[in-house]
């Protein structure tokens, strides 16, 4: 049985170097009162969508304060604030996806020897070694190989962001074998970092180990168990699923042996299986080990499937169980690790990014396949919804109940065929829509903000409601649908507009469909799935 061990190790593979450097055993932290509970299993995409929202790259101006000096006499030069900024939200933004604390803050005095390590890496190149380059300064030449011996590196990318993005995939060559760098980034006791950045070359300070808060886990999985972005599992600019798969064990809780380990991937959608073992040895195609060296956490298991054979999608949930001479700590009791992972996109529409009006909320549109947008990648939040979208819409948000629609038309209108006609037959059906008095549906208009706020108080039950207010000023007693309005200012759904001192409700405004994924967002979260 083993538990892995301290091992003096570089990994090279392509244009990416890491660190696995020998060290004696490090002072045992003191035991937080409250430790930090690594549990993401039941973490929706609305959640990871607001860690990365809140940690995403937003420099978009000069890399440096300080240009570094690539040739004699060298100089190390500064990252710009904003840039370093990104490059430790990215770091904090990787952490938080497995689970970890995302606060890690940066080694101020470390930085100015990790510039110089990047200068010396970017100006020897890959595979060029740590030789003093002609007319450097033998201090400046000390300081960056001892920076780089205990830095993630690599070669070819346009800032720290990029290149801290590209160690974490670690889906190149050897790198598969040992997800090394990204075991590093990952590591539960790690506080601190620092970076450095020249031409194209960035190295990142991973081996602090200075937390003192103890951090509880049972497994660290990447992807992590719950709602986890698709984005990460290929490398940036790929469009091939190339990023292993790792699950690490916390050896405070589990014993394993040396061999004999298999992991079972099962996507739930279609029941396909794919079982990795021993006799999985290909790091470019389906793969398998069990790493039992020191970086961060010392274990890892790794897999994945050929990526000529799989493309991962939004929406996709798969069961990985990991079994075969794991035990429970200090016994020989066999067990089993099973957890699901359920992939979402960070960003579903190309036409609405963060920042955007109500893009948490139509994001969860795609999430929900409550709409799957256009055939071109994109939502058109500022167009207005019509009324045959918005009887998809509600049909979908209702968990699309088993419906036969009739084979005669309720709308002379909407016949047999048309697009949406089961779901505009069931909101007829459940009362939802009642139609015009000439018999039609008119799908093809746009829906205003009065018809969609009887929409959803019909979707909710028309519960009792009896307005005792005017929250709007231009929805005043005697306003067609005024009490389907009050109860969305009720419930919080609606806001309506801030015009000077009064609030407007605008009922005879199209609604958008950006705000329409607010709408129904507001509308799920207060009141669950509607069962009209």
């Amino acid at each position: 049985m083993t538990r892995g061990s301290w091992q003096k190790r570089t990994l090279v593979g392509g244009l990416a170097l890491g660190v696995g450097l020998a060290f004696g055993p490090a002072a045992q932290p003191a035991v937080a009162a409250d430790p930090w509970v690594v549990n993401t299993a039941d973490r929706s995409s609305v959640e990871v969508r607001e860690i990365w929202t809140e940690n995403r790259a937003t420099h978009e101006g000069p890399m440096f304060a300080e240009e570094p000096l690539l040739s004699a006499p060298f100089a190390p030069g500064e990252l710009h604030a904003d840039a370093a900024a990104d490059g430790l939200n990215g770091i904090n933004l990787a952490r938080q996806l497995v689970g970890l604390p995302g606060d890690i803050t940066v080694a101020t005095g470390r930085q100015a020897d990790l510039q110089r390590a990047a200068v010396l890496l970017q100006v020897n190149g890959p595979g060029g070694g740590l030789g003093r380059p002609d007319g450097m300064d033998q201090d400046f030449h000390d300081r960056a190989r001892t920076a780089v011996a205990s830095s993630n590196r690599a070669w070819g990318f346009r800032s720290i962001v990029d290149v801290n993005r590209y160690l974490l995939a670690d889906a190149n060559g050897d790198n598969v074998r040992n997800v090394g760098h990204r075991r590093w980034m990952l590591n539960p006791t790690m506080q601190q970092t620092a970076f450095g950045f020249a031409g194209t070359t960035g190295a990142t300070w991973v081996l602090d180990t200075a937390r003192t808060e103890k951090v509880d886990y049972d497994i660290l999985a990447f992807p992590a168990p719950g709602a986890f972005p698709v984005d990460y599992l290929k490398p940036a600019g790929s469009t091939r699923a190339t990023v292993p798969w790792h699950v690490s064990l916390n050896p405070d809780r589990y014993d394993w042996d040396a061999t004999g380990h298999t992991v079972t991937l099962k996507r739930l959608s279609d029941g396909r299986e794919w079982t990795f073992g021993a006799d999985d040895a290909d790091p470019r195609g389906e793969f398998f080990a069990a790493n039992f060296q020191r970086f961060g956490v010392a274990n890892a298991f790794i897999f994945r499937p050929d990526p000529s054979t799989i493309d991962f999608a939004a929406g996709d949930t798969f069961e990985v169980t990991l079994a075969g001479g794991i035990y429970e700590e200090g016994t020989r009791t066999p067990t089993t690790v099973t957890y699901r992972t359920t992939l979402m996109a960070l960003q579903p529409f190309s036409d609405h990014h963060p920042g955007d009006e109500h893009f948490a909320a139509v994001a969860w549109l795609a999430d929900e396949k409550i709409s799957t947008g256009y055939g071109d990648g994109t939502f058109r939040p500022t167009s207005s919804v019509n009324r045959d979208a918005m009887a998809a819409f509600l049909y979908r948000v209702a968990g699309e109940p088993d419906y036969t629609p009739p084979p005669t038309p309720t709308f002379t209108d909407v016949p047999v065929g048309t697009q949406f006609y089961k779901e505009i037959e069931w909101l007829a059906s459940t009362g939802i829509t009642t139609g015009w008095e000439d018999g039609t549906f008119r799908p093809l208009n746009e829906i205003n903000r009065d018809a969609m706020a009887a929409f959803l108080y019909r979707l909710a039950g028309e519960p009792y409601f009896n307005p005792v207010r005017q929250s709007f000023s231009d929805v005043a007693p005697g306003v067609k649908f005024r009490k389907e309005m009050e109860w969305l200012a009720d419930m919080g759904i609606s806001e309506g507009w801030a015009v000077v001192d009064t609030r407007e409700f605008r009922p005879l405004t199209p609604v958008n469909r950006d705000a329409m994924g607010a709408f129904l967002f507001r509308f799920v979260d207060k009141l669950g799935t509607p069962t009209p």
